[in-house]
């Protein structure tokens, strides 16, 4: 039986029969089990009728259980009416009757188990809780109120190795593991070239290429509908959202040195494919290709040759320094004004760089990097400029001061650490095969470097708790989420962090624009590395919010927006459920009351066809428009999500795996040389310039107390 309602409407009078019968249950209950207290079988009557009310409630949440246990309580009434107070029944028994047949019709929107919401049409489904996020939730909050508490648990070894498991595993094991059914692999037999009008490409399904071709970029939710896609609000109109105008938020906490070390971090994996949008160009592991580039051909074009180093070459002295520092190697001949042959063939893309033949890699080598470059601004590529790049691992090593300083860092630690091992290990580094020993060892330790900052310094910085998590090789092999890495177009877009981005950049009492900090490496050896590196540490980064982008950077977030669009990405708050995090009702709990967004997100986002706003806001912008405590440098979500992956991603490592790391993969020295790591700062300090001041290389700010927002 059913209706002639929509469903809607029929939803609607289903509560309020819910709502009336539930009434008259309740009435029924206080009267028989308060007014009636000599008599035992009134107050059996009392609770049944209370039962019924409950049953109602399970009704209203669209339970089926609810509906028998309602018939149980009324089959009681009668037997209670008919048998032991001598009743006649229709008296009592048959307005019983009538209430169970008055919710026969809305049988069919009852469900055994949980019910989808009528009106609602998401996917994934509302999270369930379990045991291990629950603790985590619990044991992070009870942690982040008594910080005395983390001190003590890290005190306690047993018991901080717990502590960081219990989170770590927590954390990573929000989202289903890989290997996921959706990629962005299409059929189309030809490349999918990138647009940026918003529209959406053709949809995808679970496919054999789409789950071992590693070349095209996972996916952790399907697509939504084209209808979907169409309805968004006009691209330049999100943008706009997150434009800065002339009001720069700065964070109390973060320092740009995070910021610009962000992007060198992720810029090594995070890769798009510029000839086809679906693919990527990653190693998918964190694996220092900054340095090292992107596979072994490359590799080789970037090393010494003898003593297991990398090419290097000594700078201009500076007036404080004792010795001449070291930098990266020229990449270009400045008589030429053209690559040198040495370099000329590192491939930016992983298969050519690993096995090099004469056919070009789809986007380039570095013998054609000035042309690749030149599409950004012919500004980046002046005579005076293109001389000055260093030869690195990836096409983008020249973008930033900031970049070239830290590659250079790494490239003087790699060194550092393959003439020590020649030190400690003579005979070894003497053998035939001592120049591969040394490097190959002296990269291992590198990149274990890296991913110990990773977890002890960059994501404690973002996790902002007192309990600081550890980097602890082993216990990952044994957890559910130890899987082959696969780059994911969420992963993707997330880190798009264009608001930490400062408008001028501080450096020798001088305020340089964007594009005096861009592509030019003179600028930095003028300075000197561990000057920029301090410059960099001593100011303020962007808040991570909308309207903090600035207007250098508004071409970028248009290409976000369209490029999640082109490949239909679901929006904020699937992704909410997705990473075990209850959806938000409105735009105006999301954005915890701030009353000018939610009224710019409401405009841009309204209730459409049965879908409410909140739930077509797209990622990109529910990211930075979720309100958070004043002291997190991340809102919920982004801080979810980026902790899971980076987790999942680091700790997954082969180096770290349990029949990989220790003394023969390192030595003992190496090994030593891991375990007295813990920050940026520590490897910066080590391989500082004879003569050069002591600098700071934090990512957090000292001074932070939390008066100001993060």
């Amino acid at each position: 039986m059913s209706l002639s309602l929509s469903p809607e409407g029929e939803a609607r009078l289903f509560n309020v029969v819910c709502l009336l019968i539930g009434i008259i249950m309740f009435y029924r209950g206080i009267t028989d089990f308060l007014l009636f207290e000599d008599n035992p079988y009134r107050t059996l009557l009392g609770l049944i009728f209370f039962g019924g009310v409950v049953s109602i409630w399970l009704m209203y949440q669209r339970r089926r259980i609810g509906f028998w246990m309602f018939c149980f309580f009324d089959f009681s009434v009668g037997i209670v009416f008919i048998f032991f107070l001598q009743d006649i029944w229709y008296h009592h028994v048959l307005p019983h009757v009538a209430y169970a047949a008055l919710f026969v019709p809305f049988y069919g929107q009852m469900r055994w188990g949980r019910p989808p919401d009528p009106l609602d049409r998401r996917v994934p489904p509302e999270p369930k809780s379990n045991w291990t996020g629950w603790i985590t939730d619990h044991l992070v909050s009870f942690v982040d109120r008594w910080p005395i508490v983390a001190r003590t648990i890290e005190r306690i070894r047993p018991l901080q190795r717990l502590v960081n498991r219990l989170v770590i595993n927590g954390v990573t094991s929000a989202p289903p593991p890989r290997p996921l059914p959706f990629s962005l692999w299409t059929p189309d037999s030809g490349p999918v070239a990138r647009v940026e009008d918003g529209s959406s490409t053709r949809g995808t399904f679970t496919s054999w290429p789409g789950l071992i071709d590693r070349a095209f970029t996972g996916r952790h939710l399907p697509p939504i509908t084209e209808g979907e896609v169409a309805a968004l609000p006009p691209v330049d109109e999100v943008v706009a959202l997150f434009l800065r105008g002339s009001d720069f938020k700065p964070s109390g906490k973060t320092t740009a040195l995070f910021c610009f070390f962000a992007q060198w971090f992720t810029d090594s994996f995070l890769r798009t494919n510029p000839e086809d949008a679906r693919k990527n160009t990653s190693n998918h592991e964190i694996d220092l290709c900054q340095i090292y580039g992107l596979g072994e051909e490359s590799t080789r074009m970037l090393r010494e040759g003898t003593g297991g180093l990398l090419k290097s070459r000594e700078g201009k002295r500076l007036p404080w320094e004792k010795l001449s520092p070291v930098y990266p190697p020229f990449l270009v001949d400045p008589e030429k004004l053209e690559v040198k042959p040495e370099f000329a063939r590192i491939a930016f893309d992983p298969i050519m760089a690993t096995s090099f033949d004469e056919k070009d890699p789809p986007h380039g080598m570095a013998r054609d990097l000035r042309a690749l470059l030149e599409k950004i601004g012919e500004w980046t590529q002046t005579d005076e400029r293109w001389v000055w790049h260093y030869a690195a691992g990836l096409e983008r090593a020249n973008s930033t001061i900031m970049y070239s300083a830290i590659n250079t860092v790494f490239l003087r630690e790699h060194n550092r650490l393959a003439r020590e091992l020649g030190s400690e290990y003579p005979e070894r580094a003497a053998a035939s095969d001592g120049d591969d020993w040394l490097f190959q060892t002296a990269r291992n330790i590198n990149v274990v470097l890296l991913l110990k900052i990773i977890i002890e310094d960059y994501i404690n910085h973002l996790a902002g708790s007192p309990f600081k998590l550890k980097l602890e090789q082993g216990f990952a092999d044994r957890c559910r989420w130890y899987r082959t890495n696969r780059i994911t177009l969420e992963f993707n877009l997330l880190y798009r962090w264009h608001a930490m981005v400062p408008d001028v950049f501080h450096l020798g009492g001088r305020e340089l624009k964007d594009q005096e900090f861009r592509f030019n490496n003179e600028l930095l050896e003028q300075h000197g590395a561990e000057a920029v590196i301090h410059a960099a540490s001593t100011q303020k980064a962007g808040r991570l919010v909308l309207s903090n982008t600035p207007s250098f950077l508004k071409h970028p977030e248009l290409r976000s927006i369209a490029f999640a669009r082109q490949f239909r990405l679901a929006g904020f708050n699937a992704y909410r459920r997705r990473w075990q995090l209850p959806s938000y009702k409105s735009i105006a709990e999301l954005t915890g009351g701030n009353s000018a967004l939610t009224q710019a997100l409401e405009r841009l986002y309204p209730d459409l066809n049965g879908i409410r706003g909140v739930e077509r806001v797209e990622l990109p912008v529910g990211l930075l428009a979720e309100a958070r405590s004043a002291n997190q440098v991340l809102p919920p979500l982004l801080q979810r999500m980026v902790a899971s992956d980076a987790f999942s991603q680091a700790l997954t490592n082969p180096l770290l795996a349990s029949f990989v790391y220790g003394v023969n993969c390192f030595t003992e020295y190496g090994v030593g040389e891991i375990e007295r790591t813990g920050s940026f700062a520590d490897v910066v300090h080590r391989n500082q310039t004879l003569g050069t001041e002591p600098v700071s290389a934090d990512f957090s700010n000292p001074a932070f107390t939390g008066d100001t927002p993060a």
